[in-house]
């Protein structure tokens, strides 16, 4: 609805009222699997910025050897995997319904209860230990509702690691 108020002698004013605005959304989209870090591995080449929101998308793996700070959000459709000294803080990740996690670090990886890339809800529906084992520290109770395989040791320091998948 438009509206005009005023008179002759001066400008009045113009008002727009009871209006929608609809928009998508600015996600950047993983185009391949690839490091997080690479321009070959987001549509449009542009590399994720700490505050944008991102989907890795279904059949893609995105890695990372670094240690990302998340305030945007971020929806694993595909994999997101941890290597070598990668490690994400922030905003909790979210899991679509075939999201993954991998852990992918010849030292072994340690979980907190507080670590984002594996949140207590809507985390992973599948995980990996590709090497080097995997310790969850006091307090990481995670629950794995898909398929949880390890080519390396799991420890448990006072936590619980729940299936309700395959093991």
């Amino acid at each position: 609805r438009f509206r005009w108020t005023g008179t002759a002698s001066n400008n009045g004013n113009f008002r727009i009222d009871d209006f929608t605005v609809q928009g998508t959304s600015n996600a950047i989209t993983s185009a391949q699997s690839g490091d997080w870090a690479a321009t070959s591995t987001w549509v449009g080449g542009v590399v994720p910025s700490a505050t944008d929101n991102v989907i890795i998308a279904a059949g893609h793996t995105v890695s990372t050897a670094a240690s990302l700070t998340r305030t945007g959000s971020t929806t694993v459709n595909g994999t997101f995997q941890l290597n070598n000294g990668g490690f994400a803080s922030g905003t909790n990740f979210t899991y679509g319904s075939s999201g993954g996690l991998n852990f992918n670090s010849s030292s072994g990886y340690g979980v907190d209860a507080s670590h984002v890339y594996w949140p207590t809800t809507s985390g992973p529906v599948n995980v990996s230990v590709l090497q080097g084992g995997l310790t969850l520290n006091a307090g990481a109770n995670r629950t794995v509702s898909g398929t949880f395989q390890t080519a390396a040791g799991v420890t448990f320091g006072s936590a619980t690691l729940t299936f309700n998948g395959i093991c």
